[in-house]
């Protein structure tokens, strides 16, 4: 009787360290594409032209 309580409490802790592995690999799949993303913005922002620059030349003949 007590080996099939051992073998179940076995099985209860994998089925928690599996979910708990899951979750944590959801988690970094979830940081890995917000990751891409932010760095996929900021380079569209980067590459974007920007506008004339105001005040003209601070060179002084």
């Amino acid at each position: 009787m007590m080996l099939h309580f051992v073998a179940i409490m076995r099985e209860i802790k994998e089925r928690i360290k599996k979910t708990k592995n899951e979750k944590k690999a959801k988690k970094a799949e979830v940081m890995a594409k917000t990751l891409k993303t932010q760095r996929k913005a900021n380079i569209s922002k980067g590459a974007m032209p920007k506008g004339p620059k105001l005040g003209g030349s601070s060179r002084k003949h």
